[in-house]
């Protein structure tokens, strides 16, 4: 990840603070239930792209630490059937003290850091992409916790999408994009969930031209909007932009 997107991830997750009862040390921050879906596809399969991607979900459990939440990270291909679960965990750090908290979610961080590069590692970046079928699968995760105030589901993708409607096209503008989503046929129910959509664009060697990255950004904030979520913010930066909760 570059400094300046460094910068952004840590300047996007300012202001959240870890919230605990002074009386009894149990956490009464947001408690979100926070999903991140990594591309696995062969358009990731680059050690940098790799580097950025644990850079982004280490800033989101960061953040995901301070509010009290749930961290569930899932890489995706090509298909529904092709997911690895990376890591699901509860990601609030204990102790009595602010001092100890503090202390131990560093620990936390640094153990939930390891468990996705390890994940990553063993689950190859290969084969296609389908960044709208795995947007379905976390609409129907994140819809089995509706007690909880805050659902936000993060999607680390270029966005290149290979089944259908295939986006690897130059004929994708951003005045083509909702004929695109138009071919789409159902789309996830994404009521009461945040969705974020980052990283868009960005592949492992040669970078697409702009009119198509604007065409992909286009397309996924049509799918967020005709989807009903809460929120919808689509960037072609690899960073975690300033959103609900955050």
């Amino acid at each position: 990840m570059t400094v300046m997107a460094g910068v952004a991830v840590m300047a996007a997750t300012a202001g959240c603070s870890q919230v605990k009862n002074l009386a009894t040390g149990e956490c009464s921050g947001d408690k979100p239930f926070v999903l991140v879906m990594v591309d696995g596809s062969s358009t990731q399969n680059d050690p940098d792209r790799i580097a950025e991607q644990v850079d982004v979900v280490e800033a989101v459990a960061r953040r995901t630490s301070d509010e009290c939440g749930r961290l569930r990270v899932e890489r995706f291909r090509g298909s529904a059937s092709d997911v690895d679960t990376i890591l699901d965990r509860d990601v609030t750090p204990e102790g009595a003290t602010a001092s100890n908290r503090n202390r131990n979610r560093d620990d936390l961080l640094a153990e939930v850091r390891k468990t996705i590069e390890d994940g990553l590692a063993a689950s190859p970046a290969q084969g296609g992409s389908d960044p709208a079928g795995a947007m379905g699968r976390g609409a129907r995760l994140l819809g089995q916790e509706r007690d909880r105030q805050h659902r936000q589901l993060i999607m680390v993708t270029d966005g290149v999408q290979s089944s259908e409607p295939n986006l690897a096209t130059d004929t994708l503008t951003a005045a083509t994009a909702k004929s695109f989503v138009d071919q789409a046929g159902s789309l996830p129910d994404l009521s009461g969930i945040d969705l974020v959509v980052t990283g868009v664009g960005r592949v492992s060697g040669p970078q697409p031209p702009s009119s198509y990255i604007n065409g992909l950004v286009a397309f996924y904030e049509e799918v967020c909007a005709r989807s009903g979520a809460a929120s919808c913010e689509v960037v072609d930066a690899l960073l975690l932009p300033g959103g609900g909760g955050s």
